[in-house]
């Protein structure tokens, strides 16, 4: 069944951009092969032979695998997995046909999966031993036989236990067509193509979702925005506007006290306001004292002007008299 397949081997080290262009040309010539997606080990290079004897087929078996090879195909699945998608998703949309069709027009892949052991597809074995022959094998196979018999029956206690180990192995089979010969196998799990979507919904741009004519979804005010006393939103402040200078307003132009403050302290700000509010410290310098005559002609002038007051006053009282 293989021969009419395109087989695609993935390891630790495959380039994914190199394969998936491998597949999606292989995927959309007239040919319509398969795809085969897998990660067992490359079978061994041929022996030397004469030119009379013929050529036998390279082929994969339990006795050519090492447990290195092994641990490298166990470690590949998760890349194959990435490059299964990375195909399915860009098949429908791929541009090297050569058949003449059009990318559109090209049909979903059906996909089938098949999930196995390396123990149980190719009967592999881990001894311990790396190199081994034959009939230490079967040997070794006997006697893990007989411990599990001992095991299931009771006789082995807990102390001994059949060794098992499980290493995973993972096939997929890409196709334009149905393969019914897959489809009937109870080894391989069938994925049906997924249908397009007619229409692809509309990716919202970083620029249009940071607009200020988007209105918030919920009725809490934003960071920022705040509410009045009313309960009312307050306008979010113009970023276009944001280096025009302050305006002082009518009461920005009193103080707390009350007091009138000239304009310039409140166009400054709360600097040049603190500044007024000081009260200015009373001169507590002391007054120089005057010399004695100086008080002494400033005295003569006022006792002066009260003899003739006094006069006058006698002047009346004798008139009166």
């Amino acid at each position: 069944m293989l021969p009419a397949f395109e087989p695609l081997r993935v390891a630790s080290h495959t380039d994914m951009t190199a394969a998936v262009k491998f597949s999606l040309e292989n995927l959309a010539t007239a040919s319509k092969r398969p795809l085969v997606l897998h990660t067992l080990p490359p079978p061994p290079p041929p022996p030397p032979s004469s030119s009379s004897s013929p050529e036998p087929e390279p082929s994969t078996s339990a006795a050519q695998i090492s447990s290195k090879q092994v641990e490298t195909a166990v470690d590949a699945i998760p890349k194959l997995v990435s490059i299964l998608e990375i195909i399915k998703r860009e098949f429908p949309s791929c541009s090297g046909t050569s058949g003449g069709a059009k990318p559109n027009d090209l049909p979903p892949l059906h996909q089938y999966t098949r999930l196995t052991t390396f123990e149980t597809a190719l009967d592999f074995q881990h001894l311990p031993f790396a190199e081994i022959q034959a009939e230490d094998r079967d040997l070794e196979a006997v006697r893990q036989e007989l411990v599990q018999l001992e095991w299931l029956s009771g006789r082995a206690g807990k102390a001994k236990r059949p060794r098992k180990r499980h290493s995973p192995c993972m096939l997929v089979v890409l196709s334009r067509e149905p393969l019914s010969a897959l489809a009937k196998s109870p080894h391989y799990t069938y994925q049906k193509p997924m249908p397009r979507s007619k229409k692809r919904p509309r990716t919202v741009l970083p620029e249009e979702a940071m607009s200020s004519e988007a209105l918030p979804l919920t009725s809490t005010p934003l960071p920022g925005q705040g509410t009045n006393q009313r309960g009312r939103r307050q306008a979010l402040p113009d970023p276009s506007q944001a280096g025009a200078a302050h305006r002082p307003t009518k009461s920005a132009a009193n103080d707390s006290a009350g007091k009138s403050v000239p304009a310039a302290t409140s166009v400054a700000g709360g600097e040049a306001e603190e500044q007024t509010m000081k009260k200015k410290k009373p001169n507590r310098r002391r007054t120089r004292r005057k010399p004695r005559q100086e008080t002494e002609t400033a005295g003569d002038g006022p006792t002066a002007e009260g003899g003739q007051a006094a006069e006058a006053s006698a002047q009346r009282m004798d008139i009166s008299a």
